[in-house]
């Protein structure tokens, strides 16, 4: 038992970074959703249940403009997509593990929350399983849902959120995540050329697709080099 809550501790530990990105960016939500008229009631329940935060923000928008509740359950299955591919990464760590236990982990998984799992599957192997990963989860579940209540709370107070800067910490979150993930010179290649790309695509036609094409483009030129 000692040696399952040390995992889950630990967990708990590394998601700080997904803790201070979720302060100012689910006090964004909150203000955001709440001038749409939803209470902070219905901003908690809305975080505890959907958990998903770019999604979030797209259904208080359709909620705003009236779209039927068919079309904003087929849009939130479309962004959140991604997340079956993130919880399929995990799959040989957690061969052996029941099934109620991988439907929890999955239910929690998030962009933020997978970014450090996955880092931490990689090049901490041994330190990685179910426990580590749901401590990270369940922090930022709770802290999300905390957040983005205080900022519903403090609707009334904040006039335009962009001021505060708090629209960049998103960016800046994942920004975070991505230097932990940085170990070899080859990663931190891909990067800056990923980097570059994106921003040269985003002056064409493609800007849409500049951060998609650049990513693809600089994985496959690199693919299958020299890891050191």
């Amino acid at each position: 038992m000692k040696k399952i809550n040390t995992y889950f501790l630990n967990g708990v530990k590394d998601s700080y970074p997904i803790v201070l990105g979720y302060l100012p960016i689910g006090i964004a939500f909150g203000v955001l959703a709440s001038s749409t008229g939803i209470s902070p009631l219905g901003v908690l329940f809305i975080s505890l249940i959907l958990f998903a935060g770019g999604a979030q923000f797209v259904v208080v928008s359709l909620l705003a403009s009236f779209i039927s509740g068919i079309s904003i359950i087929a849009t939130v299955f479309v962004i959140n997509f991604r997340h079956f591919l993130m919880s399929s990464a995990y799959s040989k760590y957690f061969r052996k593990e029941k099934s109620i236990t991988l439907l929890i982990l999955s239910f929690f998984v998030t962009d933020e929350s997978f970014a450090v799992g996955i880092n931490k599957a990689k090049y901490e192997n041994k330190e990685f399983n179910s426990k580590y990963l749901l401590g990270v989860e369940i922090t930022g579940y709770f802290a999300w849902a905390l957040f983005t209540t205080i900022g519903a709370i403090l609707a009334n107070y904040i006039g335009d959120f962009e001021a505060f800067g708090l629209d960049f910490a998103l960016p800046a979150m994942f920004i975070g995540l991505l230097a932990l993930l940085i170990k070899t010179k080859k990663e931190l290649l891909a990067c800056i050329l990923t980097g570059i790309l994106a921003v040269f695509l985003y002056t064409t036609p493609l800007q849409s697709f500049s951060i998609i094409i650049s990513s693809v483009l600089v994985s496959l030129i690199l693919v299958g080099g020299s890891h050191d």
